[in-house]
């Protein structure tokens, strides 16, 4: 009988870590999924941004796009 009771004991404590455990795995992956949100939304506000700039105020970044596509328009011209 009392080998019964033990053996119940150790059932209920069993439950309830895995229970725990279970929950301990959720809050986790709620937790990740919430980290990938917000770097995918932060992405996507800096390509905004990204976008913004280029559209009203061409950085240098832009220029030496543009000058380094007349250089290389103009050593295409000189090889034709």
């Amino acid at each position: 009988m009392r080998l019964d009771i033990g053996n119940e004991e150790l059932r209920v404590q069993i439950n309830s870590l895995k229970y725990e455990l279970e929950s301990l795995k959720q809050e986790r992956d709620l937790t990740a999924l919430q980290h990938e949100k917000e770097l995918h939304e932060a992405q996507a506000r800096s390509d905004e941004d990204f976008k913004k700039a280029q559209v009203g105020n061409p950085g240098p970044a832009c220029l030496f796009s543009l000058t380094g596509f007349r250089k290389l328009k103009a050593m295409a011209t000189r090889w034709l």
